[in-house]
């Protein structure tokens, strides 16, 4: 049995349909890139605990696990790519963003919305319980004296950073491991692993005393780099 014929007023109207969506897209591209304006122009990432998102927009990806009509809008440079979708003339700020892990080629919930993505809340400290010298009997505390290898040689040191007491900072806590921070007198930073099966700090740093003398602590957007 053959299908009736299409009427002329329904294929005008799914013409409509398709440009109003495309006029719809175009809008939300540029309002995206108004709202990232500040990232776009300055070449700025956006930074989250795991990685590095720089700016890339573009509208109709071609992947099946990313639905139709969403914007792309991110990449981590290793294949992961952030996007919205369900856009209609919702407010941009309140839209969830989406992750597409390209290893495992699955999509899905990234952070509630743009705007915690792009003004995130002041960095805190980490929920971890104490954390001990190796043996478990001293807790490690924020300036302690310490005897640790630099490179090389050992040498005494500061403890500069503590996971649950310092304001996180993602070079010392990731992936669910984390490292106490280790300054030594030239300026040098060093991390030491946190066994995550007992909190115990790696036997090879060794606690010499408390200390009360001025020390710098780790911040939680210090570039560790320099």
């Amino acid at each position: 049995m053959s299908r009736p014929p299409v009427s002329t007023g329904c294929i005008e109207l799914r013409r409509l349909c398709v440009q109003c969506k495309k006029i719809c897209t175009m809008k939300n591209i540029k309002q995206l890139q108004n709202l990232l304006s500040t990232h776009i122009e300055s070449g700025l990432c956006i930074e989250t605990d795991k990685d590095d998102w720089e700016i890339d927009i573009y509208e109709n990806y071609e992947e099946k696990n990313i639905p139709s009509g969403a914007i792309v809008f991110a990449n981590n440079g290793g294949g992961d790519l952030l996007y919205i979708q369900d856009l209609n003339d919702k407010n941009l700020l309140d839209l969830t963003v989406f992750v597409f892990r390209h290893e495992e080629k699955v999509s899905g919930r990234f952070i509630a919305n743009i705007d915690l993505l792009i003004n995130p809340p002041p960095p805190t400290a980490s929920e971890w319980g104490t954390i001990f010298y190796y043996g478990g009997e001293v807790k490690v505390e924020l300036g302690d004296e310490v005897s640790a290898r630099d490179l090389l040689f050992r040498k005494v040191g500061r403890v500069s950073y503590l996971p649950g007491v310092s304001k996180k900072h993602r070079d010392f806590e990731h992936d669910g491991l984390a490292w106490i921070g280790i300054i030594f007198p030239a300026g040098t930073l060093g991390g030491a692993y946190i066994d995550p099966d007992n909190n115990w700090v790696k036997k090879s740093v060794k606690f010499l005393k408390r200390s009360s003398e001025p020390f710098h602590e780790v911040g939680p957007n210090e570039n560790l780099d320099d």
